[in-house]
């Protein structure tokens, strides 16, 4: 009788390994700032690798709002970031060269103020 007991518990735990064996948890979605998202390399040269201004004039060309969140998504290390921030952000975003640090002006005056200090 101990033997059949044995027998079926190890049968009910190799059916149930076999099971999960093959399960994909799929992609990780992160929500994330833009400012969050330039203060780190990695997730920042993948922005200006995987992004264009396009997205920011989905609506009509020509016709943007400033007040809204424009949304773009990343795929960085096994994960897929939502990146968001505004017009102004997204065009400071685009204004900047790939070197320069987070925290530093951009050359385009065209923006009243730097939003990351």
């Amino acid at each position: 009788m101990k033997t059949i007991k044995l027998i079926l518990v190890v049968a009910i735990l190799a059916i149930a390994a076999s099971g999960y064996a093959g399960v994909d948890p799929g992609p990780k979605y992160i929500k994330i700032s833009l400012k969050g998202a330039m203060e780190n390399r990695g997730l920042l040269h993948a922005m200006y690798h995987q992004l264009n201004k396009d997205f920011l004039n989905v609506d009509q060309p020509g016709r943007v709002d400033k007040q809204r969140y424009y949304f773009a998504e990343v795929k960085y290390n096994r994960c897929i970031y939502m990146v968001y921030g505004t017009y102004n952000d997204w065009m400071f975003f685009f204004s900047r060269e790939l070197g320069l640090l987070p925290d530093m002006k951009c050359s385009n005056n065209s923006l009243d103020e730097v939003p990351y200090q």
